[in-house]
């Protein structure tokens, strides 16, 4: 699991602690920090030191200056070991079963690279008051559709960049390293490169028809900006 963080100080522990939560066991935590200027940094430190036992593997990863989601990524993924890869930015959360789900549906199709499944939708807070619904409300999307082709789908993405699923991503850590390039210099294109790149090589974005993931809606989100 890839934490990405930016000035994610208000959020990061809850993100945190819904990885420590997984019902899925060997896991490996990765936090890449874009240079925050809160105390994201420190909140994170701490809380490694009390829980880093319960993973196989913990870094955190810092750098001198900001350098945008896109590179942000990439240094996570520098340094993985695991097989596969789930990113997670440091304002959302994982249902407790999120990796289990994946493993599971993963296991049962084989043939699969890259997954997306739902998200639960909340504004501001995960409580239940604040829930808003599934991303997005009904399946399929035109692009996310597990009956069209992988060249289908980069003609479509061609035309726009629609996929309403992106945080509950999960793909295979060799396809996301040799068939996914993410260019830095584009610091806030990294979903719709990554997706591209993956279907313009033949890889099939598919979806499981699971909730995995809390995807919180508020002001201070990198997409916002």
């Amino acid at each position: 699991i890839i934490v990405v963080t930016y000035n994610s100080a208000k959020f990061i522990k809850e993100t945190l602690d819904s990885i420590y939560n997984q019902t899925w066991s060997d896991l490996e935590l990765i936090i890449t920090d874009d240079c925050s200027e809160d105390r994201t940094i420190d909140i994170c430190e701490n809380w490694l030191l009390e829980n880093s036992k319960r993973f196989v593997n913990t870094r955190l990863l810092t750098v001198a200056q900001n350098t945008g989601a896109s590179a942000n990524c990439n240094r996570g993924l520098s340094i993985a070991e695991g097989e596969w890869i789930k990113y997670c930015s440091g304002d959302d959360s994982l249902l407790p079963d999120c990796i289990k789900d994946n493993m599971d549906y993963i296991s049962l199709n084989p043939e699969i690279k890259a997954l997306f499944s739902y998200c639960r939708m909340y504004q501001e807070n995960f409580t239940e008051d604040r829930f808003i619904g599934l991303n997005p409300g009904s399946y399929p999307t035109h692009i996310i559709n597990n009956k069209i082709t992988a060249n289908e789908q980069f003609k479509l993405l061609l035309v726009s960049n629609r996929i309403p699923f992106t945080p509950s991503f999960f793909i295979h850590s060799y396809t996301r390293r040799n068939f996914a390039k993410i260019d830095d210099r584009h610091p806030l294109s990294d979903d719709y490169q990554l997706f591209l790149s993956l279907t313009r090589n033949n890889i099939k974005l598919h979806f499981m028809d699971r909730e995995t993931m809390k995807y919180r809606i508020h002001n201070e989100s990198t997409s916002k900006q």
